[in-house]
Protein backbone atom coordinates (compact mmCIF):
# COMPACT_ATOMS: atom_id res chain seq x y z
CA UNK A 1 0.00 0.00 0.00
CA UNK A 2 1.33 3.18 -1.07
CA UNK A 3 2.45 5.94 1.61
CA UNK A 4 0.23 8.61 2.16
CA UNK A 5 1.32 12.32 2.15
CA UNK A 6 -0.19 14.82 3.75
CA UNK A 7 0.17 18.81 4.52
CA UNK A 8 -1.91 21.32 5.79
CA UNK A 9 -2.45 25.34 4.47
CA UNK A 10 -2.24 28.18 6.31
CA UNK A 11 -5.01 28.99 8.80
CA UNK A 12 -8.00 30.08 7.51
CA UNK A 13 -11.79 30.98 8.48
CA UNK A 14 -14.16 27.18 7.61
CA UNK A 15 -17.07 29.68 7.99
CA UNK A 16 -15.53 32.81 5.70
CA UNK A 17 -14.93 29.87 2.86
CA UNK A 18 -18.19 28.09 3.48
CA UNK A 19 -19.23 31.20 2.42
CA UNK A 20 -16.80 32.44 -0.28
CA UNK A 21 -13.87 30.62 -1.40
CA UNK A 22 -11.95 33.31 -3.00
CA UNK A 23 -11.74 34.61 0.04
CA UNK A 24 -10.09 32.14 1.30
CA UNK A 25 -6.28 31.33 0.68
CA UNK A 26 -5.49 27.45 0.66
CA UNK A 27 -2.08 27.05 -0.50
CA UNK A 28 0.12 24.30 1.38
CA UNK A 29 2.67 25.03 3.66
CA UNK A 30 5.24 23.26 1.85
CA UNK A 31 5.78 23.24 -2.04
CA UNK A 32 4.63 19.91 -3.19
CA UNK A 33 6.59 19.01 -6.40
CA UNK A 34 5.80 15.62 -8.16
CA UNK A 35 2.96 14.94 -6.63
CA UNK A 36 1.15 11.62 -7.69
CA UNK A 37 -2.14 10.14 -7.93
CA UNK A 38 -4.46 10.18 -4.74
CA UNK A 39 -6.47 6.64 -4.03
CA UNK A 40 -9.43 7.38 -2.07
CA UNK A 41 -11.36 4.17 -1.04
CA UNK A 42 -13.97 3.77 0.64
CA UNK A 43 -13.48 4.57 4.11
CA UNK A 44 -14.74 3.94 7.93
CA UNK A 45 -14.18 7.63 8.89
CA UNK A 46 -15.92 10.48 7.34
CA UNK A 47 -13.17 13.03 7.91
CA UNK A 48 -9.94 14.05 9.78
CA UNK A 49 -7.82 16.56 11.86
CA UNK A 50 -4.99 17.16 12.99
CA UNK A 51 -4.34 16.68 16.84
CA UNK A 52 -2.23 17.21 19.74
CA UNK A 53 1.09 18.16 18.86
CA UNK A 54 0.91 17.68 15.35
CA UNK A 55 -1.71 20.27 15.25
CA UNK A 56 1.03 22.33 17.23
CA UNK A 57 3.36 22.31 14.89
CA UNK A 58 1.29 22.82 11.97
CA UNK A 59 -0.67 25.57 13.28
CA UNK A 60 -3.76 24.16 11.88
CA UNK A 61 -6.26 21.47 12.09
CA UNK A 62 -7.36 20.80 8.88
CA UNK A 63 -4.89 18.00 6.70
CA UNK A 64 -5.08 18.73 3.01
CA UNK A 65 -4.00 14.93 1.41
CA UNK A 66 -1.39 15.33 -1.18
CA UNK A 67 -1.08 11.54 -2.87
CA UNK A 68 -0.81 7.98 -1.53
CA UNK A 69 -3.51 5.65 -0.46
CA UNK A 70 -6.10 7.04 1.76
CA UNK A 71 -6.94 3.41 3.10
CA UNK A 72 -3.57 3.54 5.44
CA UNK A 73 -6.16 5.60 7.66
CA UNK A 74 -8.49 2.59 8.63
CA UNK A 75 -5.13 0.12 9.09
CA UNK A 76 -3.57 -0.58 12.50
CA UNK A 77 -1.50 2.21 13.75
CA UNK A 78 1.61 -0.27 13.58
CA UNK A 79 1.59 -0.77 9.94
CA UNK A 80 0.31 2.52 9.03
CA UNK A 81 2.80 4.35 6.73
CA UNK A 82 1.40 8.37 6.79
CA UNK A 83 4.10 11.02 6.30
CA UNK A 84 3.20 14.68 7.23
CA UNK A 85 5.56 17.76 5.32
CA UNK A 86 6.26 20.42 6.58
CA UNK A 87 8.98 23.54 5.25
CA UNK A 88 11.80 21.97 7.32
CA UNK A 89 11.02 18.20 8.29
CA UNK A 90 8.68 15.63 7.63
CA UNK A 91 6.78 13.79 10.46
CA UNK A 92 6.11 10.24 10.53
CA UNK A 93 2.16 10.16 11.54
CA UNK A 94 -0.89 7.56 12.45
CA UNK A 95 -4.33 8.04 11.65
CA UNK A 96 -6.85 6.81 15.04
CA UNK A 97 -10.65 6.41 14.09
CA UNK A 98 -12.64 8.27 16.82
CA UNK A 99 -15.98 7.05 17.42
CA UNK A 100 -17.29 10.09 16.43
CA UNK A 101 -16.79 9.11 12.82
CA UNK A 102 -13.47 11.27 12.86
CA UNK A 103 -9.67 10.00 12.14
CA UNK A 104 -7.19 12.09 14.83
CA UNK A 105 -4.06 12.30 13.02
CA UNK A 106 -1.09 12.69 15.12
CA UNK A 107 3.00 12.37 15.49
CA UNK A 108 3.78 8.72 15.74
CA UNK A 109 6.26 7.55 18.56
CA UNK A 110 9.26 6.93 17.37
Amino acid sequence: MKQLRITTTKPYSLILGAFDEDVVERKPIVDIKNNGELITPTLKGRNAYLDGKLEELAKFDIPLFIDGDMGQLDMDTSKQNILFLMPKKNYKCKAILQSSGSYYITLAKK
